[in-house]
């Protein structure tokens, strides 16, 4: 039916600037004991210094050599949060520690992120919601994040008056080989509205605001069903769909990790 290109957002390298933020809200109610003083404060800086975007105070805690488990480094990690800035003014970030622990002389720490912001393209307000889990090292000492690795990650972009409203069926992670099911379903009722879609996988990699060419078709159904299979050997996969309809346009990109 044709094409469709827009910018896929991929935010999973770009959470840890929330992370310690939210390390005292769990262990302090545990035992306050386990942050001294110092901890505290160089939490605050961080806080301060990401709420007001400010990248070379935030950078200061992070690693000369801190990597993500999709090999995105400190300058890359830098170059995309400046571009995530940009596209989006006023980021709103809700962190949850989900576990942490001492493991040596690093500070382990799971966290739930989500995210919400908005930006304009043209005059059609793109709206923001995206959820990602991962695990981090930091080093005590330096207070600095040395590794993040990545456990789940869904990103969702809504744009225009009445963007639909989907259910996504994909699962987190499978097995090499295995073939399961990518449907993203439209909620209400499309009244005779006529419905577009396509779908996109790709290789996951340290790109985090590249356009997306998608290839579309006039979809029967009230959205896309779609069987997937990753090949063995070919790593974690970002699956991306996207929905437009006459008033609104709906985009979802969801991490699958890949187990051997």
């Amino acid at each position: 039916m044709g094409n469709f290109a827009f910018k896929r957002l991929v935010l999973s390298g770009l959470f840890t600037v929330g992370l310690l933020t939210s390390i005292p809200r769990l262990s302090h109610a545990q035992n306050p004991q386990t942050i001294p003083p110092e901890l505290q404060n160089t939490l605050s800086q961080l806080e301060a210094a990401a709420n007001r975007q400010d990248l070379d105070a935030v950078m200061q805690f992070y690693s000369p050599t801190f990597t993500t488990s999709d090999n995105l480094a400190a300058s890359a990690l830098a170059q995309g949060l400046e571009g995530l800035w940009r596209e989006y003014n006023g980021l709103r970030y809700d962190i949850q520690v989900k576990d942490w622990q001492m493991e040596g002389d690093e500070l382990i720490a799971e966290t739930l992120t989500q995210i919400s912001g908005t930006r304009f393209e043209g005059q059609q307000r793109v709206r923001l919601r995206s959820e990602v889990r991962s695990r981090q090292r930091i080093n005590p000492q330096t207070q600095q994040i040395k590794s993040q690795e990545i456990l789940t990650e869904r990103t969702l972009i809504f744009m225009g008056d009445r963007p639909p409203n989907v259910d996504i069926n994909l699962p987190e992670q499978v097995q090499a080989g295995q073939t399961f099911d990518f449907d993203v379903i439209v909620q209400e009722p499309l009244n005779g509205d006529l419905l577009m879609g396509g779908v996109l996988e790709e290789s996951v990699a340290p790109t985090y605001l590249s356009r997306q060419i998608f290839d579309l078709e006039l979809l029967q159904a009230g959205g896309l069903f779609k069987r997937g299979r990753i090949d063995p050997n070919a790593g974690d996969q970002w699956f991306s769909a996207v929905l437009i309809r006459g008033d609104g346009m709906t985009m979802v990109t969801q991490r699958v990790r890949v187990e051997d």
